[in-house]
């Protein structure tokens, strides 16, 4: 075939991009289109311009508008072809529908599409690599890999293509060939992390995780490495439940990344999952001064670890009114501060929280610790859930059994 795809230019996984450059190339016998689309299209349909509509090359257009990243565009010119017409050129047609179809997601058109363009005489074996992507969006493993086989040489020119083959023998339980896979990955593009990345986390899956320390050691030495990939790394270890030397990877990215709001975060959900909340709430507490939005988990942690005065107090840092007023009324209640929790009662009607009955049975109950049955009797006629229907039978009970027993109830 005498037009090439570049196939070095031609990336493959999560998605295809930087196609301007060889697309020019590869379809560079049909830009010759001098008028721009906006001009013919607005253009009045006279009799001499529907003679020159017909000699418009929408194949060359969509190339030009694929390389644009115009995609929708690129379909509209693609819809505009005339398959019966002799001389369209049907390799073309059919590689760049499947390109559309892939750019938009509907990987089962393009693997359609592309299937033809291979019928029509597409030669260049690049195609196979667009093929194994669509294949791979369809979760079609063994396809993936046929088509990667097919693509030949041109499959080793990307660490996406190795890391695409990986993850399909992957999928298919065959470590010893997804490991083999990154490994030649690792070995050609020794600069790219990608697949180092990919390798740590398979390990951890297996549970090797020495090895997994091994490998983070030097993958973590990299100077390009940011905050994200210490993260990536702990969390991995934390889900292995690792959790000590997932800590321990974290603390060196801290002292990496000292202004860090998100690694204090990481290192908080590794002492959430050793049951130690009060370590878990310092560090929640240390993010919310850079980012208020973790002073909820801060003041939850410190209420889990028996310190509801903290809670309080960073409880009222929280910014979203709903959540900062039901924290609220969980740590009032909890403190037995049931004048506070009924002084809340206003806020909470106002934002709309009492539409939640469970929020109004807290209310309710509140007023009957106080001895106001009669308020409390009425927030609980206006719930409506069958599953407070038991509680709200229960504290009804309580309530009468109080009025026979005068103050000793109290």
């Amino acid at each position: 075939m005498k037009d090439s795809l570049s196939p070095s230019e031609a990336p493959l996984y999560p998605s295809p991009v930087g196609h301007r450059r060889w697309l020019r190339r590869f379809f560079i016998a049909t830009l010759c289109i001098s008028s721009s689309y906006g001009a013919w299209q607005s253009a009045p349909a006279s009799a001499k311009d529907k003679e020159e509509e017909s000699d418009i090359d929408y194949i060359g257009l969509a190339a030009r508008l694929i390389a644009d990243n115009k995609i929708d565009r690129a379909q509209q010119m693609l819809d505009q072809v005339d398959l019966e017409a002799e001389d369209v050129d049907l390799i073309k047609f059919y590689t760049l529908r499947g390109m559309v179809m892939l750019k938009q997601g509907a990987s089962l058109q393009a693997i359609e599409n592309f299937e033809l363009a291979l019928k029509n005489g597409q030669e260049d074996p690049a195609i196979h690599l667009y093929l194994a992507q669509a294949h791979f969006s369809q979760k079609h493993y063994r396809k993936t890999i046929e088509h990667l086989k097919k693509a030949g040489p041109v499959a080793q020119q990307t660490p996406a293509a190795f890391g695409i083959l990986a993850q399909a023998h992957w999928e298919l339980d065959q470590k010893e060939e997804a490991f083999t896979a990154l490994d030649g990955g690792i070995k050609k593009f020794p600069e790219d992390n990608s697949l180092l990345r990919v390798k740590i986390f398979y390990l951890v899956e297996l549970e090797l995780y020495q090895e997994v320390v091994r490998l983070s050691s030097d993958y973590l030495k990299s100077a390009d490495i940011g905050e994200d990939e210490y993260i990536a790394i702990g969390e991995a270890l934390r889900r292995g439940r690792q959790l000590k030397k997932a800590r321990l990877i974290l603390g060196q990215a801290k002292l990496r990344f000292p202004d860090s709001v998100k690694l204090p975060v990481q290192m908080a959900h590794t002492y959430v999952d050793e049951e130690r909340p009060i370590l878990a709430a310092l560090l929640f507490e240390e993010a919310s001064r850079k980012d208020p939005k973790y002073a909820l988990e801060a003041a939850e942690l410190y209420k889990e670890a028996g310190r509801p005065e903290v809670a309080l107090s960073l409880n009222a840092q929280v910014i979203d009114q709903k959540d900062k007023l039901k924290q609220r009324l969980s740590l009032l209640l909890e403190a037995e501060r049931f004048e506070m929790v009924t002084g809340m009662a206003p806020a909470l009607s106002r934002i709309g929280l009492l539409s939640d009955d469970n929020v109004r049975y807290a209310v309710a109950y509140a007023f009957y610790k106080l001895g106001d049955f009669s308020q409390a009797e009425k927030e609980l006629r206006i719930i409506k859930d069958p599953g407070l229907f038991r509680a709200a039978t229960q504290l009804r009970k309580a309530m009468a059994n109080c009025r026979d027993a005068g103050w000793e109830c109290y």
